[in-house]
């Protein structure tokens, strides 16, 4: 099967997908604007184009119709609705499928009439939807009704690189303290900002920290707000102890979710939650935001704890109830890793995502 994705290059989820379907035997070409940060399969062909931003979606459409035009795929498959999605909508010769992945139907149609309008127009144009989650799923058809067919195709986890035992050779020991962590951009809707409240909370409840162990936040990840929230940290007296360590290669992952004891993903607005599997599948308990389809990830008291949105105060509660109770963490992050086992695991979800596009490729031919 020959398949052309239309995606970030930059984002591993992207890099991801297109080394899955190339070693499962499909003939893919990756169109994009985006530079790529991680390695990719060599018989992936890649089509990296100049024009960035919103106007290159549309300056790009002649140059990729030309190279559908040699191709022939067999499917079309544009991720992220309002950006690749636009470039999806006025090409032809395959079968479009789009794949939406979370601010582009939470967030992007909300901006203004014009921006609902497009999205649903693009939405619209495929031929059908892939959506990670099923609350991304609901969102989708409250933007443009029952009139199109939304497939689930989550991210999934290789279990077998993620151990709760695993440490990285980089760092001290953390034996004397404890260790929350996060995995995520450094942008406002992230929440780095509400995770260092909720941390500067946990520290004033216990200033001597918690069963004799100090407390520390590592802030794994790079983006916009990097600055502000260092800022943050020394308007709160915490830089000694908020470690920043940016963003790190995909592979590298692993071992850092071996350094932490209790994993954070305290977003304002999420579709999936891939950090989230990744941190169960390493055997850590998850604190999550109740949004999007966090709660289809994390179940609250089983996998984790589920707290507000926007909530310091309710975070730093988990956090403290978590840290003081050895087997409550234990017991949470081995029911996490048992539900990544049953329902992400990588090569489940890549067979899933082939079916789909065998089903899109079917459907189109009848």
């Amino acid at each position: 099967m020959k398949i052309v994705l239309l995606s970030g290059g930059s984002t591993i989820h992207t890099i991801r997908w297109a080394n899955a379907l190339s070693i499962a035997g499909m003939n893919v070409t990756l169109v994009t604007q985006h530079p790529l940060l991680e390695p990719i399969d060599s018989r992936v062909k890649v089509k990296i184009f100049p024009n960035r931003g919103w106007v290159g979606y549309f300056l790009m459409v002649p140059a990729v119709q030309k190279l559908i035009n040699e191709i022939r795929p067999d499917v079309i498959n544009a991720h992220y609705a309002s950006g690749y999605g636009s470039t999806l909508r006025f090409l032809k010769g395959a079968p479009k499928l789009i794949s939406v992945w979370g601010s582009d139907v939470y967030l992007f149609p909300y901006r203004s009439r014009l921006c609902a309008w497009w999205l649903s127009g693009n939405l619209l144009a495929a031929d059908a939807i892939a959506s990670t989650g099923h609350e991304m799923a609901k969102q989708v058809h409250r933007l443009i009704g029952e009139k199109k067919q939304i497939y689930i195709t989550p991210f999934g986890v290789d279990v077998s690189r993620f151990s709760g035992s695993c440490g990285s050779p980089n760092k001290v020991s953390h034996k004397n303290f404890f260790v929350i962590g996060t995995v995520k951009a450094l942008s406002h809707v992230y929440g780095i900002d509400i995770l260092i409240k909720a941390f500067w909370l946990l520290v004033q409840r216990h200033p001597d920290g918690i069963s004799g162990k100090a407390l520390k936040l590592f802030v794994i990840g790079d983006g916009p707000d990097k600055e502000k929230l260092m800022k943050l940290c020394v308007d709160l007296k915490l830089e000694n102890a908020v470690t920043f360590i940016g963003r790190v290669p995909h592979n590298q992952v692993p071992e850092w979710l071996g350094e932490m004891d209790v994993f954070a993903v305290l977003s304002r607005s999420e579709s999936f939650g891939v950090s989230a599997i990744e941190a169960s599948a390493a055997g850590l308990p998850v604190v999550a935001s109740n949004v999007g389809g966090l709660p289809e990830v994390v179940l609250n008291d089983k996998t984790g704890k589920i707290v507000a949105v926007e909530n310091p105060e309710d975070a730093a509660y988990a956090f403290s109830l978590l840290l003081s109770n050895e087997v409550l963490r234990d017991n949470l992050g081995q029911a996490g890793r048992a539900l990544v086992a049953e329902r992400y695991t990588w090569d489940a979800c890549v067979e899933n995502m082939i079916s789909v596009f065998n089903e899109v490729v079917k459907k189109e031919r009848h």
